[in-house]
């Protein structure tokens, strides 16, 4: 399923809860957004709730925008990591931020990735740079060490 955005918990459960076979995307936007250059307190619309780190939910006010029932489920594992995807265009092609970008995922709870530097999404394919590197960050992530490095 792709509302690519955060979506109502309820699409999943409880019924699909810890079923692999069904996937869903809680994030679909440009890379600045899920790791801006500065913090994530810079693109909300609020800032006395504090902010969410670099991530899927980083352009979300923590409190307001109703996401915390959804990531609750996926920090908890009722959501299970491997029914979550993250699809972030306008990438930078340094194989360390497309590392990142795959981290922030892994520590929000998510298992699947598309990462891809063009800004028209979709059109194309990713440079092989960043390809390689997010097919990396998951194989170190999976075998139990730092895709980052």
């Amino acid at each position: 399923l792709n509302p690519g955005s955060p979506y109502y918990e309820d699409i999943l459960g409880p019924t699909y809860y810890g079923d692999i076979r069904v996937i869903v995307v809680v994030f679909e936007q440009l890379q600045s957004v899920y790791q801006p250059s500065g913090d994530c307190i810079d693109l909300l619309w609020a800032t006395t709730q504090g902010e969410f780190t670099s991530g899927p939910w980083c352009r979300f006010v923590p409190n307001w925008d109703g996401i915390e029932a959804l990531k609750t489920l996926m920090d908890n594992g009722t959501i299970l990591p491997e029914q979550s995807a993250v699809m972030v265009y306008g990438a930078a092609k340094e194989a360390a931020d497309a590392a990142l970008t795959v981290q922030y995922g892994i520590d929000n709870k998510i298992s699947w990735f598309y990462v891809t530097d063009s800004t028209t999404p979709w059109s194309e394919s990713p440079d092989p740079s960043v390809l390689t590197a997010q097919a990396v960050a998951v194989l170190m992530h999976q075998l139990g060490g730092n895709g980052c490095s």
